[in-house]
């Protein structure tokens, strides 16, 4: 265990690394810290507050109640501060389609923190160099946006085959398409890579967290989703997928057909990440994926776990392991920044 000392630097280089490595703060930009009451402990914020002004950034902190689940606007005050800035550390449950609609024509970059306490910030995940979570993330899109056929098996069941979609709804709306070094949405500590499109599934996924099933719970059965020409044909298991059959149908109802049609796919890429469903790392972890329909308002959603993923052939992830790590252009960025454990 750390001592007090030790722990506490554990802390500060983990904060550290959100304002130097992941928020990039560079002189001359105003950075804005929303932060959400109950969320995030006054203290914490301080200490991001500090390594922002020490890298030279003016830095701006607005805080602001939660905000309910049924809500479909933010305040003028959040919108107004929001589009003031040139980058934005969001310690706030924010839902990300709204704010889609209110950035969209903004060069805003914004930063998700999933640490909310000094604890999160002390851990190897979020104290991993983010500038190497960034030469990861490049190198993911740069196999997938080169490739043409993919294959996803799990030990769960799933095998599901297709090929690289052109365009994404799900990655157009969350995600920037341009160089990893100006991407303006990231996840501290994360990270997940791009949406990779998807076209022509074949196959089926089998999974035992649907997002789609309804809020009552139920036992952890799996559900089987079968898909052909990239749309849900029947879905399989138990008085479980039951439900999440009857969740899609009333989607279809509000959506069309597109809440049964598979718009993409993608996971966690940190090696840094713990695997532990209610922690940090439960979305970046390597050791899950997760696919979406094509549909924003009210998506199925589907996550695998120890996915295999093969793009043209190449095995990208092997049983949850990512499987480009010695990559020349990682182990080169890896001596650029001095990092000997990644």
């Amino acid at each position: 265990m750390a001592t007090a000392g030790v722990f506490q630097d554990q802390v500060k280089e983990g904060v550290w690394n959100l304002v130097a490595n992941c928020l990039d703060c560079q002189k001359g930009e105003s950075v804005l810290l929303l932060n959400e009451y109950g969320k995030i402990a006054p203290e914490l914020v301080g200490l991001i507050e500090d390594a922002v002004k020490e890298s030279g950034v003016e830095s701006h902190s607005l805080w602001g109640p939660t905000i309910g689940r049924g809500a479909r606007s933010f305040s003028k005050v959040l919108v107004g501060a929001l589009l003031s800035a040139d980058k934005v550390v969001m310690n706030y449950n924010l839902n990300r389609e709204i704010l889609h609609q209110y950035v969209k024509d903004h060069q805003i970059l914004r930063v998700t923190n999933r640490c909310m306490t000094p604890e999160n910030f002390a851990t190897e995940h979020a104290r991993f160099d983010w500038r190497m979570v960034r030469a990861i993330f490049a190198q993911l899109e740069e196999i997938s946006s080169s490739s043409r056929d993919w294959h996803i098996s799990a030990p769960g069941g799933t095998n599901l085959r297709g090929q690289v979609a052109t365009a994404s709804d799900v990655a157009d709306a969350y995600f920037v398409k341009e160089s990893e070094a100006t991407r303006l949405i990231r996840v501290f500590p994360g990270e997940v890579y791009t949406p990779v499109g998807a076209i022509n599934a074949q196959g089926k996924i089998v999974s035992d967290s649907p997002n789609a099933e309804d809020r009552e719970g139920g036992p952890p059965e799996p559900v089987t989703f079968v898909f052909e020409d990239n749309r849900i044909v029947r879905i399989e298991g138990g008085e479980r997928a039951e439900r999440v059959r009857q969740r899609i149908e009333e989607m279809v109802q509000t959506f069309g057909d597109n809440a049964r049609t598979l718009d993409s796919w993608h996971g966690g890429m940190n090696p840094k990440a713990d695997p532990d469903p209610m922690g940090i790392g439960a979305i970046s972890t390597t050791e899950r994926m997760h696919f979406h329909a094509q549909t924003l308002g009210g998506n199925f959603g589907a996550t695998v776990r120890n996915q295999t993923i093969e793009m043209d052939g190449r095995k990208i992830y092997e049983n949850g392991k990512l499987m480009v790590l010695d990559d020349p252009k990682i182990v080169e960025a890896a001596n650029r920044y001095g990092i000997e454990d990644w």
